[in-house]
């Protein structure tokens, strides 16, 4: 229950303890060897899929004030 309590945390009050979310380059390597050899996930899809998140990397989300 603690972990609990700390994703909760984290989640609704991340300026009051400290908590700042960096974003940066997407750990293709880390990921596939996490999917694929520790859980079984095929390697070819999941190459395939790592792709996308470094590709959408440079792209930038539109605020609602530049839709208008």
């Amino acid at each position: 229950m603690r972990g609990l309590q700390t994703v909760k945390l984290v989640g609704c009050y991340p300026d009051k303890i400290g908590y700042e979310n960096k974003w940066g380059k997407p750990a293709s390597e880390k990921l596939i060897k996490f999917l694929c050899e520790e859980n079984n996930f095929p390697v070819d899809r999941m190459k395939k899929a790592a792709e996308h998140p470094k590709a959408a990397s440079g792209a930038r989300q539109k605020t609602l004030d530049q839709w208008f």
